[in-house]
């Protein structure tokens, strides 16, 4: 690989299962627009679900070719693969990269074909880190997520769906070494070939987007002095969005005036919408659907909430420190390795409302704090967690 990498490359090929749009999906996206287009020939291969049309769209208008993957759904596993292989011999890549990869699926079909073809393979895990997993003397414990996919990497059939990918992948690809551990330790991941690569982001550009606060507030019709909460996540039981509506009606009952803003869309929007009637919320809950345009939002509100039961490394806390902005988030997955407790935000146990209400409450009521953790946020983040230094570390492992 060192030796092409000093002329133009064969396809680069990123692959794509995803079902729905998050922060994988961002990254993806990232990773393939800032490629070296005088070193790599970036080339996407993805389902298109209605979900990913406006990640499609994207690709498409920066000149990427972007391919709906050979259809094999309930093909037999022989003929999937075979399927897989003939799009390789076609498109004739120098690597497959698999992100966020779906074991047993679509992404182990086209690991084990890349295998075939002799092709180098990384993947890159986003799995989260759900909050019944507890560590203790260097061992996990798992609750039922954990135990389903414990049970998921054992027996013959799952030696074919899941072992024999990760042991094909030149590079295990993490973006939390929260994640990377586990997957080390309980799943026997190969530790030489894991990396840990944490999610970067547009630091300079998100504080651009966010820097008009007056504007931000009069497009979505606050009034300038309100206090506002941001959470913007997917409408999803995991996000743990329940648990924060009960923390604000707490909230509401001291702050006078202030407002929630939950960006994102989902399965659970009529639950919520019941539980927000239910605890007589009113106008205090604003349910913005899904927005391309989080940074701008972020000049909108006081602070940021990310109330989740299980997380990765979510790049919207990244994008509230860029945007100086303190998080509310609770204490699960790779969220204490981007949130410094009493020095950037918050960090509270998952699903403990009174420790949300808390967290928010003294940061709305302490505006020089909240001021002071934004400003040491945003330097972390320019220091940590850049685009550019993901896109570097990433692709100087692709040429290795």
């Amino acid at each position: 690989m060192r030796a092409m990498a000093a002329r133009v490359m064969a396809p680069l090929l990123f692959f794509s299962d995803s079902l729905s749009l998050g922060g994988a999906e961002e990254v993806l996206v990232n990773l393939v627009l800032q490629a070296d287009r005088m070193r790599w020939q970036p080339r996407v291969a993805m389902p298109r679900y209605p979900a990913m049309r406006p990640v499609v769209a994207r690709l498409l208008s920066a000149g990427v070719d972007v391919d709906e993957f050979p259809p094999s759904d309930g093909l037999p596993w022989p003929l999937r693969i075979q399927a897989f292989r003939s799009y390789l011999r076609r498109v004739r890549p120098a690597l497959v990269y698999v992100n966020r990869p779906r074991l047993p699926d679509r992404s182990t079909a086209v690991v084990l074909a890349a295998r075939l073809a002799g092709l180098p393979i990384v993947l890159h895990d986003h799995w989260t880190v759900p909050r019944d997993w507890a560590e203790r003397d260097g061992a996990v414990r798992t609750g039922r997520d954990g135990a389903s996919r414990r049970r998921a990497l054992s027996g013959v059939r799952n030696l074919f769906t899941y072992r024999l990918p990760v042991a094909a992948a030149r590079w295990i690809i993490f973006p939390a070494e929260a994640t990377r551990r586990i997957s080390i330790t309980q799943f026997r991941y190969p530790r030489a070939r894991t990396r840990v690569v944490p999610n970067g982001i547009d630091v300079d550009g998100v504080a651009r987007a966010a820097a008009d606060r007056t504007g931000a507030r009069r497009a979505l019709g606050l009034d300038p002095g309100v206090p506002v909460v941001l959470c913007a996540a997917r409408l999803a039981r995991e996000k743990g969005h329940h648990f924060l509506l009960h923390a604000i009606a707490e909230v509401a009952r001291t702050i006078p005036g202030m407002q929630l803003l939950l960006a994102g869309d989902g399965s659970l929007r009529p639950e919520l919408e019941a539980i927000a009637a239910t605890l007589a919320l009113g106008d205090r809950v604003a349910f913005l659907g899904w927005r391309d345009d989080v940074p701008r939002l972020m000049a909108a509100c006081d602070l940021l909430v990310l109330p989740s039961l299980s997380e990765c490394l979510p790049l919207v806390c990244l994008e509230a420190m860029a945007a100086g902005r303190p998080v509310v988030a609770s204490a699960v997955g790779g969220i204490p390795e981007v949130v410094v407790e009493g020095v950037t935000g918050r960090l509270v146990a998952p699903g403990d409302t009174g420790g949300l209400a808390a967290a928010i409450t003294d940061l709305l009521r302490d505006p020089d704090l909240a001021r002071a953790m934004g400003q040491a946020g945003r330097a972390r983040v320019a220091e940590r967690f850049s685009l550019a230094r993901m896109r570097d570390e990433i692709y100087a492992l692709l040429e290795r």
